[in-house]
């Protein structure tokens, strides 16, 4: 676990569903995350739903 990373760009990067749902899986035992960029993404509904 990482613990000092605090912003993480992924933008651009075609995640979609499956990638959101690795992500909220990883931000779920990371406490120093205080910004996520995930624009110009492919996460539809259920993605964005398993993140947030």
């Amino acid at each position: 676990m990482n613990s000092t990373l605090t912003n993480l760009n992924l933008s651009n990067n075609q995640i979609g569903n499956d990638g959101a749902n690795w992500i909220s899986q990883s931000l779920r035992t990371n406490s120093t995350l205080t910004r996520l960029n995930l624009s110009v993404n492919e996460i539809g509904d259920d993605g964005a739903k398993s993140i947030s």
